[in-house]
C-alpha cells in the first residue's frame, strides 16, 4: 500500500505542527468553498470530516492532528515545503522544517537545512537569487505557490 515508504516523502520537525494544521485547514476550506460539487467539510471540532464527493472518500481531520501533512500529501499533487525563519544578529535564514516532497529532491537528505544549502546544486542560486529570496521569505505572510519545471534531453534510437 506504500505506507512503508511515506518516510521517504514526508519529513516533520514536530515543532511545526501548528503551521501544518493551518495549511491543512487552508487546503480543505479552499477545496470545499471553490469546488462544492466535489468536496465538502461537515461536522465540527473533533468530528469535522473532509469529503471527496466524487470518489466517495472521507477523512476525519482529527485523525491527522499528529501529522497534518499526511493528509495534505493525499490531497494535493504538488510538493509542499514548510520553512521556518530563524533570526539572529547576522540576519535571517529560512530552514526546511517539514514537507511532503515526491519529485524535486530527497526531503530526508534536505530536512532542517537552510535555503542556501537546499539550493546548493542549483546553478547561480548563491550569486543571483539567495539574497532576493531571503527578502521575499521575510515578507511572506501567507502561503506561496511556486512553479518549477525540468527540461530533459532524450535521444531516440538511432540518434547520435
Amino acid at each position: 500500500d506504500g505506507s512503508d515508504q511515506q518516510e521517504l516523502a514526508l519529513v516533520d520537525d514536530r515543532k511545526s505542527r501548528g503551521a501544518q494544521a493551518e495549511l491543512l485547514t487552508l487546503i480543505t476550506e479552499h477545496l470545499a468553498r471553490c469546488h462544492p460539487n466535489r468536496f465538502s467539510l461537515r461536522g465540527s471540532g473533533i468530528d469535522m470530516h473532509f469529503e471527496s464527493l466524487e470518489e466517495g472518500l472521507t477523512w476525519r481531520l482529527a485523525d491527522f492532528d499528529a501529522s497534518p501533512l499526511k493528509l495534505v500529501g493525499q490531497l494535493v499533487q504538488e510538493d509542499v515545503c514548510l520553512m521556518h525563519e530563524e533570526v539572529s544578529d547576522s540576519g535571517a535564514r529560512h530552514v526546511f522544517v517539514a514537507g511532503v516532497v515526491m519529485d524535486s529532491f530527497n526531503p530526508v537528505e534536505k530536512h532542517m537545512l537552510p535555503m542556501m544549502e537546499l539550493h546548493g546544486p542549483v546553478p547561480g542560486y548563491a550569486v543571483d537569487l539567495h539574497e532576493s529570496m531571503g527578502r521575499v521569505f521575510q515578507t511572506l505572510r501567507k502561503p506561496v505557490w511556486r512553479a518549477n519545471f525540468s527540461i530533459m534531453e532524450w535521444r531516440g534510437g538511432g540518434e547520435g
